[in-house]
């Protein structure tokens, strides 16, 4: 999801208005039932493209990270914790 969109840009050559127009692609995009893409992948897909920019700013001296610059989308979804009763122990 994000090297097809920013294949043909060097990573210091993204801003964050490219993050901000990849975002809106992204959150349209559909899984293979047909369904938006969950929240929880939006946002490990945010985690991943921020990571990169992170990555180069220490290796590589990169100034700035627009994935951080632009914040996060979709959330953490919570899961429900089950618990066992006496009687099911």
């Amino acid at each position: 999801k994000i090297l097809p969109y920013f294949e043909h840009k060097r990573l210091c050559d993204i801003s964050a208005k490219d993050v901000i127009t990849w975002q809106n692609e992204i959150r349209k995009q559909t899984n293979s039932s047909g369904e938006l893409l969950s929240q929880g992948y939006l946002k490990t897909i945010h985690n991943q493209l921020s990571s990169l920019f992170n990555h180069a700013i220490k290796i590589y001296g990169l100034r700035l990270n627009p994935a951080s610059t632009v914040g996060n989308m979709g959330k953490e979804e919570r899961k429900e914790m089950s618990y066992w009763t006496v009687e099911e122990y």
